[in-house]
């Protein structure tokens, strides 16, 4: 890769991803940017440039996915679940006390996740 394409993705990157922690953080983008950089530091042959190029374009990727991870508790196995906005009806309230869906309160910014993991 050469210089000017190394920093024209370093220019467009930084602002997206300050961008993507603003207005569309998910936590799964940061666990990938953690995982990303052990991986990195424990490995001296992909401590360049080019890691860190793909470290930042999987945290944007991973920032827009519709799924995230939600630190709620719930009995039973991992499990995916779909995500309700807006103000719960009775039937809603039942399936969410069944752990059926997860409420994700009234306020919706426009990138707020659909589905989420809990464990």
């Amino acid at each position: 890769m050469s210089r000017s394409t190394k920093s024209l993705c370093w220019v467009l990157g930084i602002p997206l991803a300050l961008c993507a922690v603003l207005f569309a953080f998910r936590w799964l983008g940061v666990f990938f940017v953690i995982a990303s950089l052990v991986v990195i530091i424990c490995r001296e042959n992909l401590r360049c440039e080019e890691a860190l190029l793909l470290t930042l374009a999987g945290f944007l990727f991973c920032s827009l996915l519709p799924v995230d991870v939600s630190f709620t508790t719930r009995a039973g196995l991992p499990k995916v679940l779909p995500v309700c906005y807006g103000k719960p009806g009775h039937e809603l309230l039942d399936r969410a006390r069944r752990g059926e869906v997860v409420l994700g309160g009234c306020m919706v910014r426009g990138y707020d996740p659909l589905w989420v993991i809990v464990w």
